[in-house]
């Protein structure tokens, strides 16, 4: 099956993408926390460290934008070059998240697409539990 690859070219500034249903499990938490910081990462018991829905979010719109295919990768593939992150609430192993993400900045510097992704989060309650502003680095 042929994924859709979306023209970063063509992407507007505005253009939103998602919604994106996060969840984590002890066991995905725990793969996190081992990925980020093994047995020096504190406990966290049943709240997930904070940097793991804004990861999951963050690999949703990877996927979607299509950054990992092979022409890419093979121009040097893409650089996560920011990250500004504001959490608002602990978030629960369990808890469904719904992520929603708008491009707020896209442009051409030198043979690089610069793309500038806000991404919010929610929880059940529709209670916005984080922000994040990414800017990623791709070949043109």
């Amino acid at each position: 099956m042929e994924q859709h690859v979306i023209d970063l070219a063509a992407a507007r500034v505005g253009d939103a993408f998602g919604p994106y249903r996060l969840t984590f499990d002890r066991e995905r938490a725990g793969k996190f926390v081992e990925a980020v910081g093994g047995g020096e990462s504190p406990g966290y018991g049943d709240v997930l460290p904070p940097t793991a829905i804004i990861a999951a979010g963050l690999a949703e719109i990877i996927g979607e934008l299509s950054l990992f295919r092979r022409e890419i990768l093979d121009r040097g593939g893409v650089v996560h070059t920011s990250q500004e992150a504001e959490f608002l609430a602990p978030v629960k192993i369990g808890d469904e998240i719904l992520a929603t993400v708008r491009l707020t900045g896209n442009s051409v510097r030198r043979g690089s697409r610069f793309m500038v992704i806000f991404s919010e989060y929610r929880n059940a309650a529709n209670e916005i539990v984080a922000t994040a502003s990414s800017t990623i680095v791709a070949p043109e």
